[in-house]
């Protein structure tokens, strides 16, 4: 059996794989970067003790600020 890629003298495909697989996986890995992204400015407010309708108030306040203070940091790697 012949292969188209011996005439660049290859055995077969040196990339095989689905290339609609990989951009259906790219795409979806865009939306969660696109996701990540977009909440890390929201948690950087609340954590620095928000403002409006992301201000945290009573007594729980002071613990969560300080649990969400690195979270931002990890979304902005994941993003």
């Amino acid at each position: 059996m012949s292969s188209e890629w011996q005439a660049v003298g290859l055995a077969a495909d040196p990339t095989p794989g689905d290339p609609e697989a990989v951009r259906a996986l790219a795409t979806k890995l865009d939306l969660h970067a696109t996701t990540a992204d977009g909440g890390t400015a929201r948690l950087r407010t609340i954590a620095a003790g928000g403002g409006g309708d992301l201000a945290m108030r009573g007594e729980y306040a002071a613990g969560y600020a300080e649990a969400l203070r690195d979270l931002p940091d990890q979304l902005v790697r994941l993003a």
